[in-house]
């Protein structure tokens, strides 16, 4: 039932072609969240490669600068 609402929160957006993949994703990004806030889960964008190289990180994660 999660997904089927993800899905269907997905159906507008740039993504809809990959919704079942995001879907998934974000049900298993609300499910490790216990106890915390929905409002931790942020999404970062890089540049470079396909929408569906997207991974679900769980922790913080940090971009690496080099200076």
């Amino acid at each position: 039932m999660l997904i089927n609402c993800a899905s269907t929160s997905l159906n507008s957006k740039l993504v809809s072609g990959d919704k079942v993949f995001f879907s998934n994703m974000l049900v298993d990004a609300i499910e490790n969240i216990e106890g915390f806030a929905a409002g931790t889960i942020s999404v970062r964008q890089v540049s470079g490669g396909s929408i569906t190289e997207s991974t679900l990180v769980n922790g913080v994660a940090f971009k690496k600068c080099f200076s």
